[in-house]
C-alpha cells in the first residue's frame, strides 16, 4: 500500500468525530505516524509541542482490554499529567483493531501546583516505558499506583451516564496526576472496555468522557449502570483519600 492508499485508508476508518476535531494537514501528519507502527505492538512519538507547556502524544497499538490503563500508568509514573486525551478505534488495513489515542501532556512537579512543559528526556523515558509495557504484553493495572500531587480538593466527583446514551460514562472531578489512570483501571477490573473518551480539563476540574461496551456488546442496563457508578465513584474517593494521604505525609 503506498502514501496515497494508507491515507485514505487511514481517513476512512477514523470516526466523524475525530474528523470533525482536525483539519486536513493534521490527519495526513497522524496517518504518517500511524504508519510508523509497521506491525509492531505499539508505536507512540510526539506530534507537538503546544503554548501553554503542552506536549501532543500519539499513541498506536493493537487494542486490548486494559491498553488505556497500560498507557496511562506509564505517563504518571514519569509524571505526566493527561490534560486533554482522544481515544479512538479502528480497523486497520490489515484487519485488525487497532487503538489511535492523542493524549495532551504536561509535567506536574510532585507536591506543587505550577506545571511546565515536559523535557524530551522525560517524554522519551515514559514511552520507552510505555512501549515496554505493551510489547512485554505486562499488565500495567497490577504496578502500584505513584503518589498524586494534589494537595486539596476543590471538587467533590460525580459519576453518571448520559441520559442520551446509556453507556456513555461521564466524570466531573478534581484534576490530578493518576485520575485518568485510576478510571480506566477500575472499568478494566469490571471487564469493561473503552470504545472511546474525551477527556477535558477546565481549570482544576476533570469533565471526562467513556464510551464503554460490555462482554455481551449491548446497552448497559440500568442495574449495570448504577454498579458501574457505585464501584467507581468509590474507587475515586478511596484514591482521593490516599492522595491527600501521601502528599500530606
Amino acid at each position: 500500500m503506498d502514501a496515497l492508499e494508507h491515507f485514505a485508508h487511514y481517513r476512512e476508518s477514523m470516526p466523524a468525530s475525530y474528523l470533525a476535531a482536525f483539519d486536513e494537514r493534521a490527519i495526513r501528519e497522524h496517518a504518517d505516524i500511524v504508519s510508523r507502527r509497521k506491525g509492531r505492538p505499539v508505536h507512540a512519538e510526539v506530534w507537538k509541542i503546544l503554548p501553554r507547556e503542552l506536549a501532543v502524544v500519539m499513541v498506536v497499538a493493537g487494542d486490548f482490554p486494559g491498553l488505556l490503563s497500560t498507557i496511562t500508568t506509564a505517563f504518571v509514573l514519569h509524571r505526566l499529567n493527561i490534560t486533554t486525551a482522544q481515544v479512538h478505534s479502528r480497523v486497520n488495513a490489515q484487519g485488525e483493531l487497532e487503538a489511535v489515542d492523542m493524549f495532551w501532556l504536561r509535567r506536574r512537579d510532585h507536591g506543587r501546583r505550577d506545571h511546565r512543559a515536559p523535557s524530551p528526556d522525560e517524554l522519551d523515558n515514559s514511552l520507552r516505558t510505555l512501549v515496554g509495557f505493551v510489547g512485554a504484553n505486562r499488565d500495567a493495572v497490577d504496578f502500584p499506583a505513584p503518589s498524586g500531587t494534589a494537595s486539596s480538593f476543590e471538587h467533590e466527583t460525580r459519576v453518571h451516564f448520559d441520559s442520551q446514551d446509556p453507556n456513555t460514562l461521564i466524570v466531573e472531578a478534581q484534576d490530578a496526576a493518576g485520575l485518568v489512570m485510576q478510571i480506566a483501571r477500575t472499568l478494566y477490573h469490571m471487564n469493561l472496555a473503552i470504545i472511546t473518551s474525551e477527556i477535558q480539563t477546565e481549570g482544576t476540574l476533570a469533565k471526562d468522557r467513556f464510551t464503554l461496551s460490555s462482554q455481551s456488546g449491548g446497552a448497559l442496563s440500568a442495574e449495570e449502570q448504577q454498579r458501574v457508578c457505585d464501584m467507581l465513584q468509590s474507587a475515586l474517593e478511596t484514591w482521593r483519600d490516599q492522595t491527600l494521604l501521601k502528599v500530606g505525609a
